[in-house]
């Protein structure tokens, strides 16, 4: 019963520790309050909090931080997982970052198929990027066959959206014709 105990403390501890670095990352502390979140970060052990007490949300900028190397060790594997999680739970930003690991092969191997299918996954729920990419597989026939009429249906919704890089990367792609 202590052992149990002492896990579930560890756990809370580790999830107070990480939203308090959360809170001082988006800029409501000062240098001596981000060092001090920072070595409490750097401190925990992420696979006894993340699953059972992070968000979506908290998930994604976790693995953010790891993909980057932003105030934590730069590790793709613990990213990955991490963004799967924060997939699974709806986040669409998500979505499209496990689609980029899967392109790459950061954390995992490259799988084109998964790629295309997480960028279309976040590309149908509006997000920009998704469907910049979306379009640009299907401009230049990367794993799916080339078509000239979807990657421009693809492109002009990328340029309809918010995301002022998705809209520069469409228009820049639909100039290319490969």
């Amino acid at each position: 019963m202590q052992s149990q105990v002492s896990r579930t403390n560890s756990r809370l501890l580790g999830c107070a520790k990480y939203k308090y670095t959360s809170f001082v990352c988006r800029g409501k502390g000062g240098f001596f309050v981000v060092l001090r979140a920072s070595l409490w970060y750097n401190q925990l052990d992420n696979s006894e909090f993340v699953e059972e007490n992070m968000d979506s949300q908290e998930l994604y900028e976790l693995a953010m931080k790891h993909i980057y190397g932003d105030g934590v060790s730069e590790d793709n594997d613990l990213a990955f997982k991490l963004l799967n999680q924060a997939h699974e739970m709806g986040h669409i930003e998500a979505t499209y970052n496990l689609g980029i690991c899967y392109h790459y092969g950061f954390g995992t191997s490259i799988d084109l198929a998964k790629a295309f299918e997480l960028y279309l996954e976040s590309a149908n729920a509006g997000y920009g990027k998704g469907m910049e990419l979306v379009g640009r597989f299907y401009n230049r026939g990367i794993h799916v066959e080339r078509n000239r009429e979807q990657a421009k249906f693809w492109l002009a919704k990328a340029i309809c959206s918010s995301d002022t890089d998705a809209v520069e990367e469409a228009k820049k792609e639909l100039s290319v014709d490969v």
